[in-house]
């Protein structure tokens, strides 16, 4: 008995962290229960007719559509199809009912079940590193005290997308950490496929990991470029082998071979108005960004150059984007929609305003990281150690869809807060590892200074 708890004491440990959050946060008091959205009719019109689609009502079949990306709609179907509690809510919402009951079932504790993989996922990527026990508990714990609450409140994609974006991310991790092993891109090319099925934007990562996987070699050395095919090979097949049935099904019924094409409009249109932001505005926005106190204090430093950050002001950049689409919607040429005006604009703030695109990535940074900013520090110090044993190579190729999360999100998007949460699977391993390196140099000058 003592050897099967010994051998099992780690995923234990972890077990017992993940359900104390899961307790804490189901048992926690929301003022505001989460109302359902876009998804939920998507969901309801897949349960009902097998239509992907958005039904006007609960009698009325819906005209098979692209919209959104699909998998995370599929996902509440199925939680339609097994929890009554929901699928009363979600009818009586789509039929505009007054005060319906918000009781969502099961939903809140599935979708807490897979977010712990997320926090599995950052304590396996610790351990690999070097990491030990207890600081990658520790990091495991706070990522998920992040996160759990997020995965019992709301229903969004995040809470498929951030398990997928932390399982790429470990396999990734063992390609360049371990004996390179096909099988290893297998899964990598398998979960990015479904990741890019649960939010679009993760179809332009594609490339990018392709090229690290050709130009970065593994732990063990670079590869004979034969194995480097084989590798690309296998990881794209496995890609297109998850998003190709739905792409072929959107080109043949739409004449739209994208994965969907609803929601990013207001993303682009955010960021047009941000690339308007004067030197000053960039200044305030750095500092309202910060972590708590940032929004007042730069209100007393810079109070007419905050203005438009702040959601309450009339003027303010959220509340400027609604007016920005109306306009745009009323200049269209016929047959252009509007996703597409938006995106030849948002290409067009960029050419012909380089500056400011590049001087809104300032504050835009600081908004991504509020959420990572506590393991900065100590992520650095773990990069500083990996210098010398020269695996800075190797982590760039590992951490790639941290990376590309930050250049995408900062180069193309408004950065909102939760964007940056799976940065987390990339940074807090390597924060682990940090606060590993000064405990051993601490305790190495305690033992020291003792025996002297």
């Amino acid at each position: 008995m003592r050897s099967v708890l010994q051998r099992f004491q780690q995923p234990l440990i972890l077990l017992v962290l993940i359900l104390a959050l899961a307790v804490h946060h189901s048992n926690k008091n929301y003022t505001s229960p989460p109302m359902p959205d876009g998804y939920a009719k998507y969901a309801y019109a897949l349960k009902t007719w097998g239509v992907f689609g958005i039904p006007a009502s609960t009698t009325e079949k819906p005209e098979p559509g692209v919209g959104r990306a699909p998998l995370y709609p599929v996902f509440l179907a199925g939680m339609l199809a097994i929890s009554p509690t929901h699928s009363e809510m979600v009818e009586s919402w789509i039929d505009g009912e007054k005060g319906f009951s918000q009781d969502a079932g099961i939903v809140p504790y599935v979708q807490m079940g897979l977010m712990s993989i997320v926090g599995i996922v950052v304590f396996a990527i610790a351990r690999l590193y070097g990491s030990n026990l207890f600081f990658a508990y520790l990091c495991s714990f706070a990522v998920l005290a992040r996160l759990m609450g997020m995965a019992y409140h709301f229903r969004l994609s995040e809470v498929l997308a951030f398990p997928l974006f932390a399982l790429t991310s470990y396999f990734l991790v063992l390609w360049y950490k371990q004996r390179p092993n096909l099988w290893y891109l297998v899964f990598a090319g398998l979960c990015l496929g479904l990741l890019a099925l649960t939010r679009v934007v993760h179809l332009y990562f594609l490339p990018f990991v392709v090229l690290a996987l050709v130009l970065i070699p593994p732990a063990g050395g670079r590869l004979p470029w034969k194995k480097i095919g084989a590798a690309v090979g296998v990881f794209v097949l496995m890609f297109a082998i998850s998003v190709g049935p739905w792409m072929l099904r959107n080109a043949s019924q739409h004449a739209n071979a994208e994965i969907g094409d609803s929601g990013t409009d207001s993303v682009y249109v955010l960021r047009i108005l941000y690339n308007t932001m004067t030197f000053e505005e960039a200044m305030a926005g750095t500092i309202f960004w910060l972590p708590d106190f940032g929004d007042n204090l730069a209100k007393k430093l810079f109070p007419e150059a905050s203005k438009r950050f702040d959601f309450n002001e009339r003027e303010s950049f959220r509340r400027q984007r609604a007016r920005y689409k109306n306009e745009l919607s009323a200049t269209l040429e016929e047959g252009e929609s509007l996703q597409s005006a938006v995106k030849r604009e948002f290409v067009s703030s960029v050419l012909t305003n380089p500056g400011g695109h590049l001087l809104a990535m300032v504050p835009l940074t600081v908004r991504g990281f509020r959420h990572i900013w506590l393991y900065l520090p100590f992520a650095f110090i773990a990069l500083w150690y990996m210098r010398r044993d020269k695996q800075l190579l190797t982590i760039t190729g590992a951490s790639m869809m941290t990376i590309l999360t930050y250049v995408l999100h900062v180069g193309a998007t408004h950065f909102r807060g939760r964007y940056g949460y799976p940065m987390l699977v990339g940074v807090a391993p390597l924060a682990a590892l940090g606060m590993t390196h000064l405990y051993t140099l601490g305790a190495l000058k305690w033992r020291a200074r003792k025996t002297t």
